[in-house]
């Protein structure tokens, strides 16, 4: 800042006004006196003012460093949201429950007809005790001229049916039997003897094929 010379000029004027005697050394020392001082105080006032630009500086920038410490935030005044009547929900008519259908159970199968049991075959019925003199129903089932193969395969087929007493000899030891059956009465013969007929006809049913027929006879040879 430049020194006002003007001003100086008026104080040492008024100094002047006032019957001073003020010599031209002591005049310049007083000028330049002034002018130091208005330099000094110019200089403090300088420095002051950059001194206080220096400080508001580190401030700015301590501010800047600092995430922190920010610049007051102003609280929103939150607006008021006008409510909005909500419109009635119409109710929803009930569903109405399905009435489940009964669940039907499969028809039950009927019982399978078992086939009838088939009867089981008779026991072939007991023979006669064959007493000498008696009188028998004889059913042959073997009558040749000896004892052959046929004579031997009926012996074991009665031997299967259970019959296991002597069955066989001449033809002439039962009487009656030649000249029923047409044949020899030297000939060999195989049969069984029951004591009614109906025993006989169930035997030779049983026997099947190969009986030669059924006589009633008297019974000789026993003795």
């Amino acid at each position: 800042m430049e020194f006002d010379l003007e001003r100086g000029l008026r104080e040492l004027a008024d100094d002047a006004s006032r019957g001073t005697r003020v010599p031209v050394e002591e005049l310049g020392r007083r000028l330049r006196r002034r002018r130091a001082t208005r330099a000094a105080t110019v200089a403090v006032a300088a420095t002051a003012t950059v001194a206080g630009l220096v400080t508001g500086a580190a401030g700015l920038a301590d501010l800047v460093r600092r995430p922190d410490a920010t610049a007051p935030v102003a609280t929103a005044v939150p607006t008021p949201t006008p409510s909005t009547t909500s419109a009635p929900v119409p109710s929803t008519t009930p569903t109405p429950t399905s009435t489940s259908t009964p669940t039907v159970p499969p028809p039950t199968a009927e019982p399978t007809a078992s086939a009838p049991a088939l009867p089981s075959a008779p026991t072939p019925p007991r023979p006669s005790a064959e007493v000498h003199g008696s009188t028998a129903w004889a059913v042959y089932v073997a009558v040749s001229p000896q004892r052959d193969d046929a004579a031997l395969a009926a012996d074991a087929r009665l031997t299967a049916m259970g019959y296991t007493q002597l069955r066989g000899g001449d033809l002439a030891c039962d009487r009656g039997a030649a000249e029923a059956l047409g044949r020899d009465p030297s000939e060999h013969a195989v049969a069984v003897y029951f004591d009614t007929e109906a025993d006989a006809a169930l035997f030779a049913e049983l026997y099947g094929d190969g009986v030669v027929g059924t006589v009633q006879v008297t019974l000789r040879c026993r003795d």
